[in-house]
């Protein structure tokens, strides 16, 4: 998560183990610093900090900055983290690493087809579940996360709750209730499964959404395929 300025203030256990790095020297450094190469830095920062004035949801693309001189390129998907009081508290930073080079120009113009082009290639999918109705929207790209027909209906209650594995569905059942009754994120990794039965790895975050008068209208969140990710550690 970063703060309104673009400082980090805290990270989750897949960043540090995916970019070997602990907790401690990401927090409280400025996200371009940490990440961004410095040939991209200055275009970068200006990019971030237009995003971070909008308060809405947006995307980069860039070269990280490591040691090695093949640098990846990864988009990354920041999203406004609301308080109880209804105040931006934060950035959601969702960062991942892309097969083949992306570039600006290949970054569609439109908002909305830029997020989708942006969530398929990071294996990123939206969600949001509305208390009122009991209901829920997807994304396309979540639709294909689970190896779904995108046009498909969105699944029930019921049947949403079964794509996980038992371990897994019990993680989201208790954050979900923390969230409605603290309004407070999470962020849990999970076991899916797939429509055709094979099993795959995710990191599932959500965020409450409130009303004027403090009262949580839902959930908003996202679902990570890290499964090849994965599957290289172990």
């Amino acid at each position: 998560m970063v703060d309104s300025s673009g400082f980090v203030r805290w990270v989750n256990s897949g960043f540090e183990r995916f970019w070997q790095l602990g907790a401690s020297p990401c927090i409280g450094k400025h996200f371009t610093d940490l990440l961004v190469g410095p040939v991209q830095q200055p275009q970068i920062l200006h990019k971030l900090m237009a995003g971070l004035k909008s308060c809405q949801a947006f995307t980069l693309v860039f070269d990280v900055h490591t040691v090695d001189p093949a640098s990846p390129t990864v988009v990354c998907l920041f999203e406004p983290g609301i308080n109880q009081s209804g105040e931006h508290s934060g950035w959601f930073a969702t960062i991942s690493p892309v097969a083949q080079p992306v570039s600006s120009h290949q970054v569609r113009l439109d908002v909305h087809q830029e997020l989708e082009h942006v969530q398929a290639i990071g294996k990123i999918g939206t969600w949001t579940w509305h208390v009122e109705g009991d209901y829920a929207t997807w994304s396309p790209s979540l639709f294909q996360i689970y190896g779904m027909d995108p046009t498909s209906a969105v699944p029930t209650r019921a049947e949403r709750l079964a794509l996980y594995t038992n371990d897994s569905t019990e993680k989201i059942r208790l954050a979900i209730t923390e969230t409605l009754t603290l309004g407070l994120p999470f962020q849990v990794d999970i076991e899916f499964i797939r429509k055709d039965g094979s099993h795959g790895f995710g990191v599932a975050h959500g965020e409450a959404v409130w009303d004027d008068n403090k009262t949580i209208l839902g959930i908003n969140g996202t679902i990570q395929d890290v499964t090849d990710r994965y599957l290289i550690e172990i």
